[in-house]
């Protein structure tokens, strides 16, 4: 008998099924279709999926997105995020504003003419083409900078370019970190190519802190910043172990201590490189209970205002010293080289290559004393070197044009406030304009 085609099929489950898949699908489809469009005409890549992509019947969809370029005729914000751009432009005249923490991925090159802002979010912008910078990045905080946001510009192409005849302006509360060779491990730009020394040489060192001379009790332990600084003369990277003193440690590079207990406390920070040689810097803290009870050493801490530094060239050396007996102090600095000062803050010219130890002693007028140490490394400059090197081409380069500004320093006594990185392939030239 022929079926009656006006009646029914049976229901079968299978079927049903798959004809609701086909209908989520579909509308995913077309939901995908609209944002592509959408992305084309506002040229961002930019894809918004459900925050849960798990549709009720198990089917997940995937995440297909289309790399556009950026290229905005007029003014616009740009929400926080991570972005993917074939290209990234911002004419002269236009302002994006970015209103979040934001990471920005660009396939091909990078040209900033107008203006990147932002208050005190962060902005990375990470390229594989040229970057061009000639007009303005500014992400300094308007407010409080605490959790000021850091500000990155780097490229895998040997083409960067900030500033031009006319300085470009990069202003940021954060950390500053512009370079071509994003790869490039710290250590590497601590002690440069040319610095290094031919012959193993241990590395050198220095050690302070933000506080040295406080009072402390079991109900109230004061809690000090300490601060390590190393490098390896002959180029590598360094550890670092410190000893507090009152038989703890830490393997971190500037770590945070409490002392619950009065006394003086020599600090040891050993720095070692990667042949297992080191160094030993040290200071001395001295810590009273709010009465009757104080040492009697002063607190010292003492440093170059760079561990690494050429022959000839004039070293400005700093201290922080503090007298718990409230008594008048006399210093003596130890260079190394067979010469020493009495000057709190004295300059002092190396005249030959090599690592120096130098320390400090703190006197005061009871005659009770304490020392800091540490070491520098001294290397010969190129204009010094023998005349009878080969001579070398120079290549050519590109010096870099712009203005740095830092707003609201967050800084330790005795510290530099952010810090500025340049990490790139080939010679970097910083000068004044």
């Amino acid at each position: 008998m022929r079926p009656d085609s006006s009646a029914p099929l049976p229901r079968n489950p299978s079927t049903a099924r798959l004809l609701r898949t086909a209908s989520i699908l579909l509308g995913a489809a077309i939901l995908l279709l609209l944002s592509a469009l959408l992305a084309s005409a506002s040229g961002q890549a930019v894809l918004k999926l459900p925050a849960n992509p798990q549709i009720d019947s198990q089917i997940f969809l995937p995440f297909v997105s289309r790399v556009t370029s950026f290229n905005p005729g007029s003014s616009q914000d740009l929400e926080g995020g991570i972005y993917t751009f074939s290209s990234f432009t911002i004419p002269g005249g236009v302002t994006v504003t970015v209103t979040g923490d934001i990471v920005i991925n660009v396939l091909g090159a990078t040209d900033i003419s107008g203006s990147l802002v932002a208050d005190c979010h962060k902005i990375e912008l990470h390229g594989e083409g040229a970057l061009n910078v000639t007009g303005k990045v500014d992400n300094h905080c308007s407010g409080d900078d605490t959790n000021a946001g850091d500000l990155m510009l780097t490229t895998q192409s040997d083409s960067l370019q900030i500033g031009s005849t006319a300085p470009a302006s990069l202003n940021t509360s954060g950390n500053l970190d512009i370079g071509n060779d994003p790869a490039a491990q710290e250590w590497q730009y601590d002690v440069l190519p040319h610095q290094r020394s031919a012959a193993s040489l241990p590395p050198v060192c220095s050690a302070s802190a933000d506080s040295i001379q406080e009072a402390t009790s079991a109900g109230a332990p004061v809690s000090v910043n300490f601060y390590g600084e190393g490098a390896d003369p002959d180029g590598g990277p360094v550890s670092y172990a410190w000893a507090f003193g009152d038989s703890t440690t830490s393997q971190e590079r500037d770590p945070a201590h409490e002392y619950p207990d009065w006394g003086g406390y020599s600090v040891v920070l050993t720095v070692t490189d990667d042949e297992a040689q080191t160094c030993q810097a040290t200071l001395h803290l001295a810590l009273d209970d709010g009465g009757a009870n104080s040492p009697g050493a002063p607190a010292v801490w003492g440093e170059p205002f760079s561990l690494v530094a050429a022959a000839g060239e004039a070293v400005p050396f700093s201290l922080h010293a503090i007298d718990p007996l409230g008594e008048t102090l006399s210093y003596e600095w130890v260079f190394g080289d067979g010469i020493t000062s009495t000057l709190d803050a004295p300059s002092h010219t190396f005249a030959a290559a090599g690592r120096y130890p130098f320390s400090l002693t703190a006197t005061n007028e009871s005659g009770f004393s304490s020392t800091a140490s540490g070491a520098i490394y001294i290397y010969q400059p190129a204009a010094l070197a023998s005349t009878n090197a080969p001579a070398q081409a120079q290549a050519s380069c590109i010096a870099p044009n712009f203005t740095i500004a830092y707003d609201g320093l967050q800084a330790a006594n005795g510290r530099s406030g952010r810090s500025a990185r340049f990490r790139g392939r080939g010679d970097i030239f910083l000068g004044g304009g």
